[in-house]
């Protein structure tokens, strides 16, 4: 969650600025840039693992500072990570 919140999360976006991979573009889309808000928000690749967040907080779904803030949004929130498995290799099962 912290990682999340500074934009430091191993999301292809910080890796690329970090040099540890060689281009910043999402692996799911390969439209845009893997940032934060993408991951989150954005990417359509991801939009049927978003959907159980997207119906347990609404429009608040779209918010970032809403989603890393709100307690009522940690639990779908840890479920939607986990469903993308995008930190499995990092961190395991969320």
């Amino acid at each position: 969650l912290v990682q999340l919140r500074t934009g430091h999360a191993p999301l292809r976006k910080h890796l690329y600025d970090i040099q540890r991979v060689d281009s910043p573009i999402c692996e799911a889309c390969n439209i845009e840039p893997e940032t934060v808000l993408h991951f989150l928000v954005d990417c359509r690749k991801r939009d049927g693992h978003r959907l159980p967040l997207t119906l347990a907080l609404g429009r608040a779904a779209r918010s970032v500072p809403v989603l890393l803030s709100s307690p009522d949004a940690l639990p779908p929130l840890f479920q939607y990570i986990n469903q993308t498995q995008r930190f499995r290799s990092v961190f395991g099962d969320l």
